[in-house]
Protein backbone atom coordinates (compact mmCIF):
# COMPACT_ATOMS: atom_id res chain seq x y z
CA UNK A 1 0.00 0.00 0.00
CA UNK A 2 1.46 3.35 -1.09
CA UNK A 3 1.92 6.19 1.32
CA UNK A 4 0.00 9.31 0.48
CA UNK A 5 1.52 11.62 3.07
CA UNK A 6 2.34 15.02 1.49
CA UNK A 7 5.38 15.43 3.75
CA UNK A 8 7.00 12.25 2.47
CA UNK A 9 9.34 12.51 -0.51
CA UNK A 10 10.23 9.66 -2.78
CA UNK A 11 13.89 8.76 -3.24
CA UNK A 12 13.58 9.75 -6.91
CA UNK A 13 12.55 13.29 -5.98
CA UNK A 14 15.50 13.80 -3.60
CA UNK A 15 18.18 12.30 -5.81
CA UNK A 16 18.25 9.00 -3.98
CA UNK A 17 18.55 10.49 -0.48
CA UNK A 18 16.27 9.02 2.14
CA UNK A 19 14.88 12.19 3.75
CA UNK A 20 13.50 10.34 6.77
CA UNK A 21 16.93 9.11 7.80
CA UNK A 22 18.45 12.61 7.81
CA UNK A 23 18.91 14.29 11.12
CA UNK A 24 17.46 17.69 11.71
CA UNK A 25 20.14 20.45 11.64
CA UNK A 26 20.05 22.94 14.46
CA UNK A 27 18.99 26.33 12.98
CA UNK A 28 21.77 28.15 14.90
CA UNK A 29 24.40 25.82 13.44
CA UNK A 30 22.90 26.21 9.96
CA UNK A 31 22.95 30.00 10.37
CA UNK A 32 26.64 29.85 11.38
CA UNK A 33 27.48 27.77 8.30
CA UNK A 34 25.66 30.24 6.04
CA UNK A 35 27.43 33.22 7.65
CA UNK A 36 30.80 31.48 7.26
CA UNK A 37 30.08 30.85 3.55
CA UNK A 38 29.05 34.50 3.11
CA UNK A 39 32.24 35.65 4.85
CA UNK A 40 34.29 33.52 2.45
CA UNK A 41 32.48 35.03 -0.52
CA UNK A 42 33.02 38.57 0.82
CA UNK A 43 36.73 37.83 1.27
CA UNK A 44 36.98 36.72 -2.37
CA UNK A 45 35.14 39.88 -3.49
CA UNK A 46 37.45 42.09 -1.38
CA UNK A 47 40.56 40.44 -2.86
CA UNK A 48 39.21 40.89 -6.39
CA UNK A 49 38.51 44.58 -5.70
CA UNK A 50 42.01 45.09 -4.26
CA UNK A 51 43.51 43.51 -7.39
CA UNK A 52 41.39 45.79 -9.60
CA UNK A 53 42.52 48.83 -7.57
CA UNK A 54 46.13 47.71 -7.99
CA UNK A 55 45.61 47.21 -11.74
CA UNK A 56 43.98 50.65 -12.00
CA UNK A 57 46.93 52.23 -10.17
CA UNK A 58 49.33 50.64 -12.68
CA UNK A 59 47.21 51.89 -15.60
CA UNK A 60 46.99 55.38 -14.08
CA UNK A 61 50.76 55.50 -13.62
CA UNK A 62 51.32 54.37 -17.21
CA UNK A 63 48.90 56.99 -18.52
CA UNK A 64 50.65 59.72 -16.53
CA UNK A 65 53.99 58.67 -18.04
CA UNK A 66 52.46 58.82 -21.53
CA UNK A 67 50.69 62.15 -20.98
CA UNK A 68 51.81 65.01 -23.20
CA UNK A 69 53.27 67.76 -20.99
CA UNK A 70 54.14 70.22 -23.76
CA UNK A 71 57.79 70.72 -22.83
CA UNK A 72 60.94 70.15 -24.85
CA UNK A 73 64.19 68.52 -23.85
CA UNK A 74 67.47 68.64 -25.73
CA UNK A 75 70.19 66.03 -25.30
CA UNK A 76 73.60 66.09 -27.00
CA UNK A 77 74.73 62.60 -27.95
CA UNK A 78 78.33 61.80 -28.87
CA UNK A 79 78.40 58.95 -31.37
CA UNK A 80 81.14 56.45 -32.17
CA UNK A 81 81.19 53.07 -33.87
CA UNK A 82 79.78 51.33 -30.75
CA UNK A 83 76.03 50.91 -30.46
CA UNK A 84 74.86 53.19 -27.67
CA UNK A 85 71.43 54.01 -26.35
CA UNK A 86 69.67 56.62 -24.31
CA UNK A 87 66.78 55.50 -22.10
CA UNK A 88 64.34 58.39 -21.70
CA UNK A 89 62.57 56.76 -18.74
CA UNK A 90 65.73 56.16 -16.67
CA UNK A 91 67.59 59.37 -17.56
CA UNK A 92 66.28 62.92 -17.90
CA UNK A 93 63.53 63.80 -18.73
CA UNK A 94 62.21 60.51 -17.21
CA UNK A 95 59.28 60.51 -19.61
CA UNK A 96 59.09 59.26 -23.23
CA UNK A 97 59.07 61.68 -26.14
CA UNK A 98 55.93 62.14 -28.21
CA UNK A 99 57.98 63.68 -31.03
CA UNK A 100 61.65 64.34 -31.70
CA UNK A 101 64.05 65.97 -34.12
CA UNK A 102 67.52 64.51 -34.61
CA UNK A 103 70.17 66.97 -35.76
CA UNK A 104 73.50 65.70 -37.08
CA UNK A 105 75.93 68.51 -36.23
CA UNK A 106 78.86 66.72 -37.88
CA UNK A 107 80.23 67.99 -41.18
CA UNK A 108 81.29 64.63 -42.65
CA UNK A 109 79.88 61.55 -40.93
CA UNK A 110 76.53 59.80 -41.06
CA UNK A 111 74.78 58.86 -37.84
CA UNK A 112 72.51 55.84 -37.60
CA UNK A 113 69.55 56.18 -35.27
CA UNK A 114 66.92 53.69 -34.23
CA UNK A 115 63.89 54.26 -32.04
CA UNK A 116 62.85 51.68 -29.42
CA UNK A 117 64.28 48.79 -31.49
CA UNK A 118 67.93 48.75 -32.60
CA UNK A 119 67.15 46.54 -35.59
CA UNK A 120 65.44 49.28 -37.67
CA UNK A 121 67.84 52.22 -38.04
CA UNK A 122 67.53 55.27 -40.23
CA UNK A 123 70.40 57.50 -41.38
CA UNK A 124 70.86 61.13 -40.39
CA UNK A 125 73.31 62.60 -42.91
CA UNK A 126 75.78 65.39 -42.04
CA UNK A 127 74.08 68.72 -41.26
CA UNK A 128 70.68 67.08 -41.70
CA UNK A 129 67.68 67.14 -39.37
CA UNK A 130 65.35 64.18 -39.14
CA UNK A 131 61.93 64.78 -37.49
CA UNK A 132 59.78 62.00 -36.02
CA UNK A 133 56.20 62.26 -34.79
CA UNK A 134 54.90 59.49 -32.54
CA UNK A 135 51.70 61.28 -31.49
CA UNK A 136 49.52 58.76 -33.34
CA UNK A 137 51.69 55.73 -32.50
CA UNK A 138 50.79 53.05 -29.98
CA UNK A 139 54.12 53.51 -28.24
CA UNK A 140 56.12 56.67 -27.49
CA UNK A 141 59.87 57.14 -27.96
CA UNK A 142 61.42 55.31 -25.00
CA UNK A 143 64.88 54.41 -26.33
CA UNK A 144 67.19 56.17 -28.77
CA UNK A 145 69.85 53.88 -30.24
CA UNK A 146 72.66 55.60 -32.12
CA UNK A 147 76.08 54.93 -33.69
CA UNK A 148 78.20 55.94 -36.68
CA UNK A 149 80.52 54.21 -39.13
CA UNK A 150 83.54 52.22 -37.93
CA UNK A 151 86.41 54.32 -36.65
CA UNK A 152 84.46 57.59 -36.85
CA UNK A 153 82.81 59.90 -34.33
CA UNK A 154 80.04 62.45 -34.63
CA UNK A 155 77.88 64.71 -32.51
CA UNK A 156 74.09 64.66 -32.66
CA UNK A 157 71.38 66.57 -30.84
CA UNK A 158 68.09 64.91 -29.97
CA UNK A 159 65.39 67.50 -29.31
CA UNK A 160 62.19 65.94 -28.07
CA UNK A 161 58.73 66.97 -26.95
CA UNK A 162 57.11 65.21 -24.05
Amino acid sequence: MAESNANTFSKEMTGGIDMESLERIDPKALNSVIQFAQLGQLTRIRKALEKQESDLAVIKSALQREQFVGQTYEKELLCNDQHQWYDLTKDAPLIPFIAAVFVNDDLLNNIYVSINDPDYPFTVKPRETHPLDFSKADKRIYFIFYWCDKGLTAKMRAIGKY
